[in-house]
């Protein structure tokens, strides 16, 4: 949609097939780009990985708009202090629905980042209690989003069960999101005006998904929660590839030392001492899960089970 779009309103499109983060911001300097569409990754990469004296642009950006995860809010502060005039916006839509569904407009005024902006034309919204399956009023508070729009597919090829949970509910054509949203009051640009509008605000998932080489995997209880959020920060990350390099290496040597002792030792020792191995590698690795979870509280400041 955001491709079409650009392209209908007369406008160039650049598309890097790899993103590296200097390329990236090297192109930004040769075609003069104004507008971004990134994901929150390319964000953080930007300005963890790039000095921010490269991140001064000429012709300035316009906007910067977000989409596929939520924008992290303590990430537009940092962002601001290098693009202040920049306007920070996100969009909503999903696979299922065929294009997007919400998006801040451009020339929006700053100050509403945390939201996905007002609806876009042909689609609805609905707010429903998961429990009581009962609609929320607008500003009353949370629940699943619910949508329904010409573009949404009809289903899922050869899975009746997902199609049926999932699609057209209550025979009205409904489909649920599986995100925990809610509206609030906020100003947006529409048709040449400032006005107010109700804005949508994704607070959460209720069908937790990590995604692997493009592959989706469901979360069934908070352990896979809290690997989820260890994912999202890259210096965890880092820590725990760290940690298993030096597992395999620790793990290299001892089976050295296991298969050079066991010329000389009888079949009873050298299962005693396959043993102590595996003991002392177990426990190696619950240390270093230790030392993982203490860096990830101390880095992101984020309980590893939501309250």
């Amino acid at each position: 949609m955001l491709l079409h779009l650009q392209v209908a309103s007369g406008r160039a499109v650049v598309i890097q097939p790899v993103f590296s983060p200097d390329g990236f911001v090297q192109d930004i300097h040769k075609y003069q780009i104004t507008t971004l569409f990134v994901v929150p990754p390319i964000l953080l990469a930007l300005l963890h990985r790039i000095p921010h004296e490269k991140l001064q642009f000429n012709p300035i950006l316009r906007s910067v708009c977000c989409a596929a995860a939520p924008l992290p809010k303590d990430l537009v502060p940092h962002l601001k202090k290098i693009w202040p005039t920049t306007l920070m916006r996100q969009g909503w839509g999903m696979t299922e629905t065929a294009t997007g569904v919400t998006i801040t407009p451009v020339c929006s005024p700053d100050g509403f980042h945390h939201t996905c902006g007002p609806v876009l034309p042909n689609a609805e919204l609905l707010i429903v209690d998961p429990d009581l399956r009962r609609s929320i009023e607008p500003g009353k508070g949370q629940g699943e989003l619910w949508v329904r729009a010409p573009s949404i597919t009809l289903g899922y090829i050869d899975n009746e069960k997902e199609t049926k949970e999932m699609f057209n509910q209550e025979g009205q054509g409904w489909m649920r999101s599986g995100d925990e949203a809610e509206f609030e009051r906020g100003l947006v640009f529409v048709d040449g005006n400032i006005q107010e509008e109700w804005l949508l605000c994704i607070r959460d998932r209720l069908k937790e998904l990590i995604k692997v080489l493009s592959y989706e995997m469901k979360c069934a209880n908070d352990r896979f929660r809290g690997i989820k959020l260890l994912l999202l920060n890259w210096r965890i990350l880092l820590l725990v590839i760290l940690l298993l390099q030096i597992n395999v290496l620790l793990e290299r040597m001892m089976i050295g030392k296991v298969k050079f002792l066991g010329h000389s030792l009888s079949r009873r020792k050298k299962l005693a001492r396959k043993r102590s191995w595996i003991g002392s590698r177990l426990e190696r690795i619950s240390t270093n899960i230790l030392v993982v979870l203490t860096s990830w509280r101390q880095f992101t400041r984020i309980p590893v089970e939501r309250s």
